[in-house]
């Protein structure tokens, strides 16, 4: 897993089988793949930042 925090908002990256245990305290804004494994991007649904409206688009 990696995360980085913007102001207030916490997005974490974490493998397909961790996103699942994720689910319900994250929202899922992207996908992300590096070599054969692949990454599900989540931003923290009680940001402030974000009041579970705005999404950032993370490109491959």
């Amino acid at each position: 897993m990696m995360a980085r925090k913007f102001g207030k908002q916490l997005i974490v990256a974490v493998s397909e089988k961790d996103a699942i245990k994720l689910k319900d305290n994250f929202d899922i804004i992207g996908m992300l793949s590096y070599g054969k494994e692949n990454f599900i991007a989540m931003s923290h649904t009680k940001s402030e930042l974000t009041g579970g409206k705005r999404r950032y688009r993370i490109k491959n």
